[in-house]
C-alpha cells in the first residue's frame, strides 16, 4: 500500500467519523451554509462477474460539498449546494485467448442541485427541484451530465 492511498484512507476514515448533521428544532428566517462529505459505502464493491464476462473493481470513492439554505420562514426555505464527487475502479475484460485485462478509471462529477423545503410538523418535510450534474472526467465509457429532478 503506497503513502497517498494510506493517506486518502486516513482521511476518509477521520470525515467518516466527524461527519454528524445537527439541526435546530426552531427554523429561523436567514442564511445557512454547511459543508458535507462521505465515503461511499460501495466503495470496495466488486463485481467479478461471471467466468468468461467482465467484471467491476472498486478502488476508492468520496464526496465533498458545501451547501447553502436560505430560510424564508418557518415552513419555507431555498436549498442549494455544490457537491465534487471522484471514484476510482478497475473494469476488466476476457480476450479471445481467455486472459483477464483490467483498465483503470476514474469517474469525477459536479452535481448543482436548487430545490424548495416545506416543512410541517415538527420533524417532517417535503424538499423538490432541479439537479444539474457535470461529468468532469472523460475516462468513464457513458456521459452522465445532464439536468434531472428530484424529489424527497
Amino acid at each position: 500500500m503506497n503513502v497517498i492511498s494510506t493517506l486518502k484512507s486516513g482521511t476518509t476514515l477521520i470525515f467518516l467519523l466527524f461527519s454528524l448533521s445537527l439541526t435546530a428544532q426552531e427554523q429561523r428566517k436567514g442564511h445557512y451554509i454547511g459543508l458535507s462529505n462521505a465515503a461511499a459505502a460501495l466503495t470496495k464493491l466488486t463485481l467479478p462477474g461471471v467466468v468468461g464476462a467482465g467484471g467491476y473493481y472498486g478502488k476508492s470513492t468520496s464526496k465533498f460539498g458545501i451547501n447553502y439554505t436560505y430560510q424564508w420562514n418557518k415552513r419555507l426555505a431555498l436549498e442549494t449546494g455544490l457537491t465534487y464527487y471522484d471514484h476510482d475502479y478497475e473494469t476488466s475484460n476476457f480476450s479471445s485467448t481467455g486472459s483477464n485485462q483490467r483498465f483503470a478509471n476514474n469517474f469525477t462529477m459536479l452535481n448543482l442541485p436548487v430545490s424548495i423545503k416545506m416543512s410541517f410538523w415538527n420533524y417532517m418535510y417535503l424538499n423538490g427541484g432541479l439537479n444539474l450534474d457535470m461529468e468532469l472526467s472523460n475516462t468513464s465509457t457513458s456521459k452522465f451530465s445532464g439536468i434531472g429532478a428530484m424529489l424527497g
